[in-house]
């Protein structure tokens, strides 16, 4: 019969977990955010306002171009709404359409006049077909500028044909310094942390996710801005449009949807970088409780082995057979 482990060996797992998740919130590494909730800035707290926007519909190649018109009509429509409402950046997802290099430069020409008119600034992302390379770029006005190429730094499985970036892209945001992302990029704690030190106060995501993900991605990437001290705006087609801040509260939040498409307005804090632990000691952290986790399972094991030989000890003064 094979042997369970013993009280002591789940109670020293036990701990491990739990000291791993203590450190974690207690250092500003991790946030609970299974408990999180959408709290808005109340008014003397407030920044620059954001809106974001996205709609689900893919523009491929076979969708007929009076879908394609609709789609960039919503978008439009929502541009000019968010700003009328007050918006001074608006940032879109990714991967709204397959496009041909002539194609894309109409389509940027057409969101730098809708910045233009709407007197905002705003982010998004564009792809080239043959050359699926992810460019963020700001839309400002008069007219949208790359800011620069960045191909996604971790591309998802379907990606494996896009080069991988390396550079970060760092821009001046009416007084925000806002990096720019991609998607998955901000699950990994490696960037969060790069652009921390670049002094990023914000990063906007441009996003897509795929439905049943979009609550884990959201939060795993407010987890960045938590652990690197900055906020996070982050528009995906179907998932979610979410905006939290340094300290990982929700100050707006609501899924994407088809045509007509979601659009939310919130509210930043004033810019400034929050400094935390992580961007002291990195990924120490998580190594000290590796380090932990290992001591406890070594002293479980060695606890047994004392409860063994006391055990054999017994058996031999009194002459029983040991089981």
């Amino acid at each position: 019969m094979p042997r369970m482990p013993s009280a002591s060996l789940y109670s020293s797992a036990a701990l491990a977990v739990l000291g791993d998740l203590g450190l974690r919130v207690a250092f500003g590494l991790e946030p609970v955010w299974w408990l999180a909730w959408v709290a808005p800035l109340a008014p003397a707290e407030r920044g620059m306002a954001v809106g974001l926007a996205a709609i689900d519909d893919f523009l491929g190649p076979s969708v007929p171009q009076a879908q394609v018109e609709r789609v960039w009509t919503g978008y439009e429509h929502h541009v000019a709404q968010l700003a009328g409402q007050g918006a001074q950046l608006i940032v879109l997802p990714e991967k709204i359409a397959v496009l041909t290099p002539a194609a894309a430069m109409a389509v940027q020409g057409r969101f730098a006049a809708a910045a233009a008119s709407a007197r905002v600034a705003g982010a998004g992302r564009r792809h080239r077909r043959g050359r699926p390379l992810a460019q963020p770029g700001l839309v400002d006005r008069p007219r949208w500028h790359p800011a620069r190429d960045l191909p996604e730094a971790a591309p998802a499985p379907g990606e494996r044909g896009v080069d991988a970036g390396t550079r970060l892209a760092l821009v001046d945001v009416k007084g925000y310094q806002a990096g720019l992302a991609i998607c998955k990029d901000m699950h990994f704690a490696e960037l969060g942390l790069r652009y921390a030190h670049a002094g990023a106060d914000l990063v906007l995501v441009p996003s897509r996710d795929f439905g049943a993900d979009a609550v884990y991605a959201a939060r795993l990437s407010a987890l960045r801005g938590i652990e690197s001290g900055f906020g996070m705006v982050r528009v995906a087609r179907e998932g979610l449009l979410s905006v939290t801040d340094a300290h990982g509260r929700v100050l707006a939040e609501a899924r994407s949807s088809p045509l007509p498409g979601t659009g939310v307005l919130a509210y930043l804090p004033p810019p400034g970088t929050t400094r935390t632990t992580f961007q002291t000691i990195g990924e120490g952290g998580g190594w000290l409780c590796v380090a932990l986790a290992a001591a406890m399972l070594l002293f479980a094991r060695a606890d047994k082995r004392t409860q063994l030989n006391g055990a054999g000890l017994r058996a031999r003064r009194t002459r029983e057979p040991l089981v």
